[in-house]
């Protein structure tokens, strides 16, 4: 029979006891003896701790005989096939055993095990075929419970993520028998900080918040509720209490940091989705800043401050081709880490911290070509062999954005501070304080002293590195100073003058003209671009 039948005998004679259990070999032929007993009451006691599936009991016995005994098993355990035993051919003994659920009636003087052994035989074939039955029809509920539990969390789904028809969802909830109202309805997701099993949502609702609740598991970090609320939650402010003494709840059940996000009550089937989307839209906010709190997700405009990122850009541009590359760092540090201090959208940051990454690495392509395999070298370890933006535009914080940015913006200041100046070491600190310095007097004699060398040394090999007059490499990095703000800031033509040295504006004039062709304000307009007040 392959599944083993369990059997069980009682007799009050010991011999009949063990003629019954050794004589057959019932192991062989699928059964597993249990034991025997004396009695019905022993017999029901060993019930009580495995139940056989059949039992073979003698019809008289001492304490309590075999009818009693069949009395008992039945109502105890309808399942069980019962045979009874007896050395009295009387009707209606054997008809008394029929009534109480006996299965089959044999006298011990025509007993051969034999026959016994096919009476077992053929009713452990009926508890098989029973059982595999049982097992089908439940394996077949199961799957149809799983198949309609699918169904149920498929409808939620598409109430949240899609704009549905009222009369379409009502015949799709009737026929799913899912329970869930047009009135006073309510969305709420939970972003934990790690994994949260589910059971966590077992018997929640301290408050009593809820008239219906159905969980949807969005991830091991995310579980989202759509719910009908009870008619006395739907005042904002009691229905605010009730979330956060909801958060208290589960924070007892849970052991790390989470938020809850949570719409106002509502009505109409076609509205879940927009109060789903405006809830999503708060996470993506504030998760990146990774603030944990109660968020009521009233506004479809996010709380968000707008982000002006061309004065940014600008102050950067004019740092960077001024070459003041390790201010140019110390300042996008300082500002990527006051975004933290501020609500900007996640997007607006990404993109600014994108476009100033750029501008660096821009800086970087200039260099020469030799140094192009270092930067491509630095610039794989930050993106990973992924572009920039895409690179960035993978942080879900600002923190992480934060840190590993700023790390690589350090590495390419430094790499384009080290190949900018690959001049002759007291040429490179020169034309370092050159650009620094570029509004103060730049004599040759004050360079030298800066660089502790002899001006007339110092005039020979700047000729030597750079194929240019120290006077005329000072005149031009005036000019193209004097271009960027030109182009860059809405200063007047006079103060651009003095922030590069030259205060006579007309002599800045006509220095400008001779090196660029033009006059400053022709450059500038040929120029138009944004500015900002510098």
């Amino acid at each position: 029979m392959g599944e083993q039948i369990k059997i069980m005998f009682v007799d009050d004679e010991q011999i009949m006891r063990d003629g019954l259990r050794l004589t057959v070999d019932w192991e062989s032929y699928g059964f597993q003896v249990l034991g025997s007993a004396s009695n019905g009451e022993k017999a029901l006691q060993l019930c009580e701790a495995d139940p056989p599936d059949i039992m073979v009991t003698d019809i008289r016995m001492p304490v309590m005989d075999g009818l009693e005994l069949t009395k008992h098993l039945v109502e105890r355990y309808p399942a069980m096939k019962i045979i009874i035993l007896s050395a009295y051919d009387d009707f209606k003994y054997a008809q008394t055993a029929i009534s109480y659920g006996a299965h089959a009636y044999v006298l011990k003087a025509e007993l051969e095990l034999d026959h016994l052994l096919a009476l077992a035989l053929r009713l452990g074939k009926e508890i098989l075929s029973k059982r595999q039955e049982q097992q089908r029809s439940q394996e077949l509920l199961d799957r149809m419970k799983a198949h309609t539990k699918e169904l149920r969390e498929n409808l939620c789904w598409n109430l949240l993520v899609s704009q549905v028809y009222p009369q379409e969802v009502e015949k799709q909830l009737s026929d799913l028998s899912l329970d869930l109202y047009q009135e006073q309805l309510f969305v709420m997701h939970l972003c934990f900080r790690e994994q949260v099993a589910p059971d966590f949502q077992e018997e929640l609702d301290k408050p009593g918040l809820f008239r219906t609740a159905h969980w949807l598991e969005s991830s091991k970090n995310r579980y989202i509720l759509l719910a009908n609320i009870n008619p006395r939650f739907q005042d904002a402010v009691q229905l605010g209490v009730a979330v956060r003494e909801l958060k208290q709840e589960i924070g007892l059940r849970v052991s790390c940091m989470f938020s809850v996000y949570y719409s106002p009550v509502f009505s109409g089937f076609e509205k879940i989705c927009d109060y789903n989307e405006r809830i999503l839209n708060y996470i993506r906010l504030y998760s990146f800043y990774e603030q944990e709190s109660v968020y009521y997700c009233t506004q479809a405009q996010l709380p968000a401050e707008p982000m002006k990122l061309s004065p940014i850009l600008l102050e950067l541009v004019q740092l960077t081709e001024s070459n003041q590359l390790s201010q140019a760092a110390a300042w996008i540090e300082k500002t990527l880490i006051s975004f933290q201090e501020r609500l900007y959208h996640p997007d607006d940051i990404r993109e600014a911290a994108y476009l100033i990454c750029t501008v660096l690495e821009e800086k970087a392509k200039t260099l020469n070509e030799v140094c192009h395999p270092q930067l491509a070298k630095i610039r794989e370890a930050f993106t990973g062999g992924m572009d920039t933006k895409e690179k960035i535009d993978q942080f879900k914080t600002l923190s992480g954005l934060t840190s590993q940015t700023v790390q690589y913006i350090r590495e390419l200041s430094e790499f384009i501070h080290k190949n900018l100046y690959h001049y002759n070491s007291i040429v490179g600190k020169a034309i370092q304080y050159i650009n620094l310095h570029l509004s103060q007097e730049l004599s040759l004699n004050v360079i030298a002293k800066e660089s502790y060398c002899n001006p007339t040394y110092l005039s020979q090999i700047f000729k030597e590195e750079t194929g240019q007059n120290f006077s005329d490499y000072v005149t031009q990095t005036r000019v193209q100073r004097a271009a960027l703000l030109l182009t860059t800031t809405r200063l007047s033509i006079g103060e651009i003058a003095e922030k590069v040295g030259i205060p006579n504006q007309s002599y800045f004039s006509r220095i400008f003209v001779k090196v660029t062709g033009v006059q400053p304000n022709k450059y500038r307009s040929s120029h138009k671009g944004p500015a900002k007040e510098a």
